[in-house]
């Protein structure tokens, strides 16, 4: 914000945090009357960090992606434990539940840096989407994750609430195709 104030000018971060990107792709757009010199330009890449590897601090959907690999592992045929699974469900559903769409402001704090905000659809789909696509049969599995999509629904907000109907909705028609058991 400050460098951007100096320059007078408008920075456009294209890259979030956990995208994968490669020497030479583009992460930010600079809108201004000046050019950076090079020293502007060291500090307004050190404002954005890059690292080799995601970590938890700077991607919160690397986080719920570990947590769901977990889940998708213990569902594996060789490990066959949906309680393991159930328990990352109960867990994602708390973490899901507290993540909020950042509320309009009648002036945004920082009004010279912009960067697109995380999407509630990604975040379903790196935490509990990839967990029902590995539940098959096990009933008990698509039992929690109906409830998380449910609890979801009810604690979040109107923009979360109705991206956990829509995960909730997907999950279900997967549900019906994997469980044989006309019954369950």
């Amino acid at each position: 914000q400050s460098e951007a104030k100096k320059l007078d000018a408008q920075i456009y971060v294209l890259a979030p945090a956990g995208r994968y990107l490669q020497r030479g792709d583009v992460m930010a757009r600079i809108a201004g009357e000046r050019t950076p010199g090079k020293e502007a330009m060291g500090r307004l890449r050190a404002a954005i960090p890059i690292d080799d590897v995601r970590s938890f601090e700077m991607d919160p959907v690397f986080g719920v992606t570990v947590l769901a690999e977990v889940a998708t592992r213990a569902l594996s045929p060789g490990v066959n434990d949906p309680g393991t699974a159930i328990d990352i469900i109960h867990r994602l559903s708390h973490v899901i539940g507290e993540a909020r769409v950042a509320p309009e402001l009648d002036a945004p704090r920082q009004d010279r840096v912009w960067i697109e905000p995380m999407s509630l659809d990604a975040l379903f789909e790196a935490s509990l989407e990839p967990i029902a696509r590995c539940a098959g049969d096990a009933v008990e599995v698509h039992v929690a994750l109906a409830h998380a999509f449910a609890a979801i629904g009810r604690v979040g907000d109107d923009a979360m609430a109705e991206a956990a109907r829509q995960a909730a909705a997907r999950h279900m028609a997967r549900a019906k195709t994997q469980i044989a058991h006309r019954p369950d």
